[in-house]
């Protein structure tokens, strides 16, 4: 890659940052220890989408946390 590639892409990269750094990712995180139902039950509580999560939401959370795959 090339100086001016570089410079570009950095460009590009500082562009973006300042995108993302104005989002607000809300964040909470739970010990190991934490009971399945009690996670669950937080995931729940902090969709902050306007619509309730969806069965399937929930159900995809549940295989992770199961299978510790994305």
């Amino acid at each position: 890659m090339s100086n001016e590639d570089q410079e570009d892409l950095k460009e590009i990269l500082k562009k973006y940052r300042k995108i993302i750094s104005g989002y607000v990712l809300p964040m909470f995180e739970l010990s190991n220890s934490t009971n399945a139902d009690v996670a669950l039950d937080v995931f729940i509580n902090m969709n902050t989408n306007s619509k309730p999560l969806a069965t399937y939401d929930i159900i995809v959370a549940q295989v992770e946390k199961a299978t510790q795959e994305p």
